[in-house]
C-alpha cells in the first residue's frame, strides 16, 4: 500500500478513533486490491483548469487532508492556514444542530465522520474506469471528452453498491440506448464500452461483497458510501449559479439568480435528506481543493458553503415564501412579509363576541384562510371575512 494511504489512515485513526479504517489497512496489506486501485489513480492526470497539475491521487488525498482539517477542527478546535477558520464557523453555525454529533451517528456499526472519510478517499476511483473506457476521438463526436472524466460518479458509485439491481438498470439502460438511437460510430463505441465496464462490475460483485464483508462493511454502510460517491459532483454547477447571483447582488438581476439558485439547493435538500450535509461536504472539499490547487480566491467558496448550509437550516421558512439575500455581502435569510389585514373591520359587519372570534383566529395564524377553515367557516363565509379583512 501506498505510504501516502497509510498516512492518510493512520493520521486519521490516531486523532479521531476508527474501526473501519485498520481493518482497512490490514485486509489491504495482505493483498486485496481496493486500495491498488486507488494507486492507479496516480497514472490518471487531472485537467490543470480543473485541479491543477497533479494526478486524481494526488488530488484525492488532498482532498482528504481538507476533511481531516475540518474534522480537527470541528473536534479539536485547532486551525490551519488551508481553512478560513472565520468563514468556516460561519457556515456550520448555520446548522441546527452540532455538525460533530450529527457525524458521530452511526450508520450501520460505523459512525458517519468515518464512512464520510471513506467515502472521501475514493470519490473518484471511477475515473480511473472511466479513463480506460474513453477513447480521445469521442471529443470529435461532441461528445464530453476525456478531462471531464464522463460518468465517473456513477462508476464510483457502483463499485460499492450492495444492490446488483443497480447494476442490471445501468446495463439495460445503454443497451435501451444503442437500440433506439441513432449513434456515430464514435459514440458506439463508447456506449459499448461503458456496457462493457457494468458488466465487469457484475462478473465481480460477489467477490467484491465478500471484500466487504470481511471489512465488516454491511449493506447499510455500502449504500451511504455509494449515495455520498453518486453526488459528489451534483453541487459544481450550483456554484455557478451562486456565483453568478452573487455578483449580481446588487443589480435587478440578483434577487431573481438568487432565488433560482436557491429553488434548486432546496430540491437537493429535499433529495438527500439525512445525508445533505454530508454530501455538502464531500462537495466542498472537493471543491476547495481545487480552488486551492489552481490559485483561485476562496472567499466566493467559502459563502458558497455558508449559503447552502443556510438554506438546509432555512428550508421551511424558504418553502414558505421567504427568501435568501446578501447583507453586507454575507448570505442572510428572510421570512415572507406577514401581510397586513384591516381587522378593525370586523366590528362593523359582525357581532362583538363573532368578531373577537375572527379577529383572535386571524390574527395568530400564518395562514388565515387555513384557520377559519380549521375553525368551521365554510368558503363563502371564508371569502366574505377575506374580503372585508383587506379593506
Amino acid at each position: 500500500m501506498d505510504p501516502k494511504i497509510i498516512q492518510a489512515l493512520d493520521e486519521f485513526v490516531a486523532r479521531f478513533g476508527s474501526d473501519l479504517l485498520p481493518r482497512l489497512k490490514n485486509i489491504e496489506t495482505q493483498g486485496q486490491n481496493l486500495a491498488h486501485e486507488l494507486e492507479k489513480l496516480g497514472n490518471v492526470r487531472e485537467d490543470p483548469e480543473y485541479h491543477g497539475d497533479v494526478s486524481t491521487f494526488e488530488h484525492s488525498l488532498e482532498v482528504v487532508g481538507l476533511l481531516q482539517k475540518i474534522y480537527s477542527f470541528m473536534y479539536k478546535q485547532e486551525h490551519d492556514e488551508k481553512l478560513n477558520i472565520t468563514a468556516l464557523e460561519n457556515a456550520l453555525s448555520a446548522l441546527p444542530f452540532k455538525l460533530g454529533e450529527h457525524l458521530d451517528n452511526r450508520v450501520g456499526k460505523h459512525r458517519r465522520k468515518e464512512l464520510l472519510f471513506f467515502a472521501c478517499i475514493f470519490h473518484d476511483l471511477g475515473k480511473l474506469k472511466n479513463f480506460t473506457h474513453m477513447m480521445r476521438e469521442v471529443e470529435k463526436e461532441n461528445v464530453k471528452g476525456i478531462k471531464r472524466f464522463l460518468f465517473h460518479a456513477d462508476f464510483g458509485r457502483l463499485y460499492f453498491e450492495d444492490e446488483m439491481t443497480a447494476i442490471d438498470e445501468s446495463i439495460k439502460h445503454y443497451e435501451e440506448k444503442l437500440a433506439t438511437e441513432q449513434q456515430t460510430p464514435i459514440k458506439k463505441q463508447f456506449y459499448e464500452q461503458v456496457m462493457a465496464y457494468f458488466k465487469e462490475l457484475k462478473e465481480t460483485f460477489e467477490s467484491r461483497k465478500e471484500f466487504f464483508e470481511k471489512l465488516e462493511l454491511g449493506s447499510e454502510e455500502r449504500k451511504y458510501i455509494a449515495f455520498v460517491i453518486k453526488n459528489h459532483m451534483d453541487l459544481l454547477n450550483f456554484y455557478r449559479q451562486f456565483s453568478d447571483a452573487y455578483k449580481a447582488r446588487e443589480s435587478k438581476e440578483g434577487p431573481k439568480l438568487t432565488a433560482n439558485f436557491v429553488k434548486n439547493i432546496i430540491k437537493k435538500v429535499d433529495e438527500y435528506d439525512e445525508h445533505y450535509v454530508d454530501c455538502m461536504l464531500l462537495n466542498f472539499c472537493d471543491m476547495l481543493e481545487a480552488t486551492h490547487s489552481t490559485g483561485q480566491k476562496t472567499e466566493e467558496m467559502y459563502l458558497f458553503f455558508q449559503s447552502c448550509m443556510g438554506i438546509y437550516a432555512n428550508a421551511v421558512t424558504l418553502k414558505g415564501g421567504g427568501k435568501m439575500v446578501f447583507k453586507d455581502g454575507k448570505p442572510a435569510f428572510e421570512a415572507k412579509p406577514k401581510q397586513k389585514y384591516n381587522l378593525g373591520n370586523l366590528f362593523k359587519n359582525f357581532p362583538k363576541d363573532e368578531a373577537l372570534k375572527i379577529k383572535t383566529i386571524v390574527a395568530a395564524a400564518e395562514d388565515p384562510q387555513k384557520a377559519l377553515k380549521d375553525a368551521g367557516y365554510d368558503e363563502y363565509k371564508i371569502e366574505q371575512i377575506m374580503a372585508i379583512i383587506a379593506n
